[in-house]
C-alpha cells in the first residue's frame, strides 16, 4: 500500500500519510461481521434501557394517579368543611342580624317613648303658660 501511494503522491506525501494512519496489524482491523455483532449488542443494551425506562414511568404514573386521588379525597373533604363552615357562619351571621334589629327597634320604641313624653310635657306647658296668660290678662 505504501508503493501504491509512492507512485501515485511521491515519496513526500506517502510517508506523510502513512504517519497519520493507526500503527495497527490486521488482526485489529473490524470486519462487517464485527460491525454487525457490536450493533446487535449496541441494540440489545439500549432495548434494555428502554425497557427500565417504560417500567419505571409507568411506576411513576401510578404514584402520580393514586397522589392525585388522595389530593381529590382530601378537596372533598375541605369542601364539605368549607361547605359546614358556611353553613354555621350564615346561621351565626343571621342570629346576630335578628339580635341587632330587636335592640335598635327597642332603642326605638324607647326613643319614642321618650319624644312623646317630652312633647306632652311641652303641651302641658304650653297649655298652662297659656292659662296664666289669659289669667293675668283677664
Amino acid at each position: 500500500m505504501q508503493q501504491a501511494l509512492v507512485e501515485a503522491l511521491g515519496e513526500r506525501e506517502a510517508a506523510t500519510l502513512m504517519e497519520h494512519l493507526p500503527p495497527v496489524g490486521r488482526a485489529d482491523v473490524a470486519t462487517k461481521r464485527d460491525l454487525d455483532q457490536l450493533e446487535g449488542r449496541m441494540e440489545a443494551r439500549f432495548d434494555a434501557v428502554e425497557a427500565r425506562m417504560v417500567a419505571r414511568f409507568a411506576l411513576v404514573d401510578v404514584r402520580i394517579d393514586a397522589f392525585e386521588e388522595r389530593m381529590d379525597l382530601r378537596l372533598g373533604s375541605l369542601e364539605g368543611q368549607l361547605g359546614s363552615l358556611e353553613v354555621g357562619l350564615r346561621s351565626e351571621i343571621h342570629g346576630e342580624v335578628q339580635s341587632v334589629r330587636a335592640d335598635l327597634e327597642r332603642a326605638l320604641r324607647q326613643t319614642m317613648q321618650v319624644t312623646i313624653g317630652s312633647v306632652a310635657a311641652m303641651l302641658a306647658v304650653a297649655v298652662a303658660v297659656l292659662g296664666l296668660l289669659g289669667a293675668a290678662a283677664g
